[in-house]
């Protein structure tokens, strides 16, 4: 099984939508395989599903807007700082992040048709409990 939707970068548990490229998580024996391609680079994440700890579906403010806010607003360059504090209030990506022991992967999904997403987040819990049975 695998779902599609745009890259995302994690960091401090905040997500990021990257807004090119594409990205892939496949479900393959005892692996979850990110496959990211953006621009001509691609690039494959794997962990193992015993290290998955938990998986998120959620929607966040993009943290990039957070950090122009406090930039600007430092800056004092006010109407900056307030353009992107409402960038940041007004859009708000919906993420699927998974949480491994030392990693987490996640994409920016489509807003609209969440349903495959959390088909596929429900199987791979599935899987999950699985592997750590055994």
């Amino acid at each position: 099984m695998e779902i599609k939707g745009r890259p995302a970068t994690i960091w401090l548990s905040l997500p990021s939508d990257l807004l090119i490229g594409e990205s892939t998580l496949e479900i393959k024996e005892d692996l979850l395989i990110e496959k990211r391609k953006v621009f001509f680079e691609e690039r494959y994440t794997c962990i193992l599903l015993s290290e998955i700890e938990g998986i998120e579906i959620t929607q966040k403010g993009d943290k990039i807007f957070s950090f122009l806010f406090l930039a600007f607003l430092v800056g004092r360059l006010y109407f900056l700082s307030f353009i992107s504090f409402l960038i940041y209030l007004l859009w708000r990506p919906t993420f699927l992040i998974v949480h491994g022991k030392n990693l987490q992967i996640g994409i920016s999904i489509n807003q609209k048709d969440i349903e495959p997403y959390v088909e596929f987040a429900n199987n791979l819990i599935e899987k999950v409990k699985e592997y750590k049975k055994h």
